[in-house]
Formats: C-alpha cells, sequence, structure tokens
C-alpha cells in the first residue's frame, strides 16, 4: 500500500507527540526524579539523545509534557461533565472526573504526577505547574461559586479559601494512589472524598432547602 512521504513539519510533530507520550509512561511508572531524556528517546522509539534534540534539556522536556497535559486535563473533563446540575453536584462530579480518569489514563496519571513534584532548581517547569494548578483552581472557585448562587453550597463558605482546601483533597487523593497504585484504594478514596465534599459544602440550612425541593 503507497504511503505518503510525511514533509518535515508532519515528521516534526509525529516525533514530538512521541516523545510526549513517552515522556508520560516514564513520568508514571519511574516518577520525575527517576525520569532521563534518554529512557524517554529509548522508550518512543527514536536515538537517546532525541529528547535533548527536540527540547534542549530534561526542563524543556518536563514543560512540554506540563503544557500539553494541562490541554489534554481540561479537554477530558469538560467534555465528560454533565449538564444541569447544581453548583455542588458540579463540583463533586468535577472531583469524581478526575480522580477515576487516574487509573483510567495514563495522561490523567502522568499530570497528577507532575504537578505533585517539588522542582525547586527548575524554575521553569515550577512556574507551568503554578500555571496548571492555577487553571484547576479557578475551575473549582467558579463550581464553589455556582453553588453558592443557586443556593447547594453553604453562604457560610468562602469561595478562595474553601477551593484551596478542595484542590488539596484532590491533590492527596492523588497522590495516595500512584504510590500505592491499588485502584480499589483509589475507587475507596474517591467515594470517601466525595462524601466529605458534600458534607463540608452542605450546611444544615442548605440541606433543609435541598429537602423541601
Amino acid at each position: 500500500m503507497y504511503r505518503a512521504k510525511l514533509s518535515q513539519p508532519e515528521r516534526r510533530l509525529l516525533s514530538e507527540s512521541q516523545l510526549l507520550a513517552a515522556t508520560c509512561q516514564v513520568a508514571v511508572r519511574d516518577g520525575l526524579q527517576g525520569l532521563t531524556c534518554e529512557e524517554v528517546g529509548r522508550l518512543a522509539g527514536y536515538s537517546r539523545a532525541q529528547a535533548y534534540q527536540r527540547f534542549g534539556s530534561k526542563e524543556g522536556l518536563l514543560v512540554a509534557a506540563v503544557r500539553y497535559l494541562r490541554t489534554d486535563r481540561r479537554n477530558y473533563w469538560e467534555n465528560r461533565m454533565s449538564g444541569h446540575l447544581s453548583g455542588l453536584e458540579a463540583l463533586i462530579e468535577h472531583f469524581s472526573i478526575h480522580l477515576r480518569a487516574i487509573s483510567l489514563r495514563l495522561e490523567t496519571a502522568a499530570f497528577f504526577e507532575m504537578i505533585s513534584h517539588h522542582a525547586p532548581d527548575l524554575i521553569e517547569l515550577r512556574r507551568e505547574v503554578a500555571i496548571a494548578k492555577s487553571e484547576l483552581l479557578d475551575e473549582i472557585k467558579l463550581l464553589i461559586g455556582s453553588g453558592l448562587q443557586d443556593g447547594s453550597i453553604d453562604p457560610q463558605h468562602d469561595c478562595t479559601e474553601d477551593s484551596v482546601l478542595h484542590l488539596g483533597l484532590m491533590l492527596g487523593v492523588a497522590t495516595e494512589f500512584l504510590v500505592a497504585r491499588q485502584d480499589d484504594e483509589l475507587g475507596r478514596l474517591r467515594s470517601r472524598g466525595e462524601e466529605l465534599v458534600r458534607r463540608c459544602f452542605t450546611g444544615s440550612e442548605t440541606r433543609q432547602i435541598l429537602v423541601r425541593h
């Protein structure tokens, strides 16, 4: 079968995609400390120097990976969120979609592996991770704000402070799973996390409103 020869930009795009996919695999398997450009290049099927040539350094490779995973994460949850949910239910669904995906998708597991990693000497990576966390935080703030507006979240809650606590819970559950790597443990923690979110954000007055409706 005849196959059209790829142009140079197409070959470049393909190699970048394969290298980023390999980066996700190595990050989840070995952690960021154990990740090397040589192993990423080997796993992607290129020379061991290919990742250096394409991204310049390990930090350059990780920055590109985080940027790719930020977009992937955002598209994934936006395409799976249900419509016509109360703010509280949307907040819980946002939490559940992300945590369930850690065991289902390499990209989601790699995303949480990367944003949970502390890299004090990699300034560009720290900046990119901060942006990724800020995007998650903004989504959570909007959902809490929606719940405050529609009455499904107790009015005593503070959008800014509680979004930070909620994100901390999400990252904590994700980190625990990435260490233990047990699907049943993730399912248990996710369910308990959903229950905790519901109980924390639904005060007694809000529960009475929901019962009446």
